[in-house]
């Protein structure tokens, strides 16, 4: 038999457990639904621990690559507003992500936050990819190649490397070939 507990029984909250406690990362949300004209953005509590905790961010970019960084000092026109909890709203800030990582905004999409070489205070947007326990972060040694058939950089140095395996086979000695096999 359970015992009665005397009293209104108190709502227990539940405790919201960050995705990536331990990795800056800035989430770009899904498009808005119909009724919504939102384009929201946050930034979870390690990347405004790494930002410093800004009240604004701004984006640059560079050969390729696109940085977040805090924004406090710089123009208005330049910056987008952060709210307490990290959050950001911005329409032409959506897009030219979406444009730029050529994302259909279907998803929402996580970057995490990589401090640049260059400049300590900007930090590089890298796409997450993977589950909620596994970050993927290609290593040093790791290349990744997307051959093309019309690729000619790659037919060029597939020919390169042809003429130079043609040169080294012509220098070589036939007797000491013959002796190899």
């Amino acid at each position: 038999m359970s015992e009665f507990i005397i009293g209104i029984p108190k709502q227990s909250r539940t405790v919201k457990v960050e995705k990536y406690p331990n990795t800056p990362v800035f989430t770009m949300q899904p498009l808005p639904s119909e009724g919504s004209r939102t384009y929201k953005f946050n930034l979870n509590k390690r990347a405004l621990q790494v930002l410093a905790n800004p009240t604004y961010i701004a984006i640059a970019t560079k050969e390729g690559g696109v940085y977040i960084l805090d924004a406090s000092n710089k123009p208005e026109d330049q910056r987008f507003k952060i709210t307490q909890k990290g959050e950001i709203s911005s329409r032409p800030l959506h897009k030219y992500l979406c444009k730029r990582f050529r994302y259909t905004g279907e998803n929402a999409v996580e970057f995490e936050l990589l401090q640049s070489n260059e400049v300590s205070t900007f930090f590089a947007l890298i796409p997450i990819v993977g589950t909620v326990n596994e970050l993927y972060r290609p290593s040093q040694q790791e290349e990744v190649l997307i051959v093309r058939e019309d690729d000619t950089d790659m037919n060029t140095f597939m020919s390169d490397t042809e003429q130079m395996i043609n040169e080294i086979e012509s220098r070589a000695d036939p007797v000491e070939s013959e002796n190899l096999f």
